[in-house]
């Protein structure tokens, strides 16, 4: 079994990321005023963060309401073939594709897509038909 070594944080380290992960451009300073801190020690600390790969990188939220409307898919997929790695291949390169789980139960895989027309969720549909049968349910509605 593999073991995984215990990442140590302390209470500014779990700040600095909190506020990270609210608006990831905040500027230095900034953080330095709210843990008590320069801008060039908020800056240190980041650094350390990213080194141990506590930090994996940076990302950007879309207001989804100003950039187009869309349709969020669950697709179940219940494979037909043992070409599991080319499925997964293919899936990991579609941008339609926003996660992809390998699950137990009913099914081989669940994907979650966003689709901006039909003719790319079909476009996508017909290619997971080359490795199984799939189950699609689409969200009416976000709760949380």
């Amino acid at each position: 079994m593999k073991q995984f070594e215990e990442i140590q944080l302390d209470e500014i380290d779990e700040l600095i990321l909190d506020l990270l992960k609210e608006d990831a451009k905040v500027p230095m300073n900034k953080i330095g005023e709210e843990v008590h801190m320069t801008g060039q020690a908020v800056s240190k600390r980041i650094i350390s963060l990213q080194k141990r790969n506590i930090i994996k990188g940076y990302t950007i939220r879309v207001d989804e309401n100003i950039y187009g409307e869309y349709t969020l898919s669950f697709i179940r997929i219940f494979m037909k073939s043992t070409k599991h790695a080319e499925l997964r291949e293919l899936l990991c390169k579609r941008q339609e594709v926003l996660e992809m789980h390998r699950i137990s139960g009913e099914g081989c895989y669940i994907i979650k897509t966003k689709t901006y027309n039909q003719e790319a969720l079909t476009s996508l549909l017909d290619e997971i038909l080359k490795y199984g049968n799939y189950q699609i349910s689409q969200s009416i509605d976000q709760i949380k």
